[in-house]
C-alpha cells in the first residue's frame, strides 16, 4: 500500500517534464526530497545511504529516472539517427553505436536529443541490441535500477 502512494503521488510528479530538466543541476534539490521520502517510508535512518534501499525495492533515482525517460523516448522516435557504421567505413569498436552530430554550441551539447544519444553509446551492447520496444524498456529499467546512479556523471564513467 505504502509502495502505491510513493509511485502515484511521488514518482507520477517526478516524471513529470523529467526529459527536458532531469540532467540539470537545478533537480539536486528534487533528488533529496525524493531520498527524504524514502527514508520516512523505510524508516531509515537520515545519515545512511539511499542506495541499498532503491535497489533493494527497485525504485529509480530522479538520475535514472532521466537515464530511462531519455532512453525510452530515443527509441520510440528514432528517426533518421545513424550508427558510426554508416558514416564511415572504419571497422572499429564503436560501429554500433549512434553517431553524435558536432556542434559548438552549448545548446545543443545539452540538448535532449545529444543526451539521448550519448546515453544510448553507453548502454551494454546487449541492451543496445534490442529490438521490440516492451523488451528494450525492460532491460533499459534494470540496468540503472542495478546500478542505482546519483549522478549523470557516474554512466559516462562506465
Amino acid at each position: 500500500m505504502v509502495w502505491n502512494t510513493y509511485f502515484a503521488y511521488v514518482e507520477s510528479r517526478l516524471r513529470y517534464g523529467i526529459m527536458f530538466c532531469g540532467g540539470d543541476g537545478k533537480s539536486i534539490p528534487i533528488f533529496q526530497l525524493q531520498k527524504k521520502v524514502i527514508k520516512l517510508i523505510t524508516r531509515t535512518h537520515k545519515h545512511k545511504s539511499c542506495r541499498p534501499i532503491f535497489r533493494k525495492f527497485k525504485i529509480l533515482m530522479l538520475v535514472s529516472l532521466y537515464i530511462f525517460e531519455i532512453l525510452c523516448f530515443l527509441k520510440t522516435y528514432k528517426w533518421n539517427l545513424k550508427h558510426n557504421s554508416e558514416i564511415h567505413v572504419h571497422n572499429s569498436r564503436r560501429k554500433q553505436d549512434l553517431h553524435i552530430q558536432q556542434c559548438n554550441t552549448v545548446m545543443y551539447q545539452k540538448s535532449v536529443i545529444n543526451m539521448c544519444i550519448k546515453l544510448f553509446n553507453k548502454l551494454p551492447m546487449q541492451i543496445k541490441q534490442v529490438h521490440k520496444y516492451k523488451s528494450f524498456k525492460k532491460e533499459v529499467k534494470t540496468f540503472p535500477v542495478h546500478n542505482a546512479f546519483y549522478t549523470i556523471e557516474e554512466i559516462f564513467a562506465i
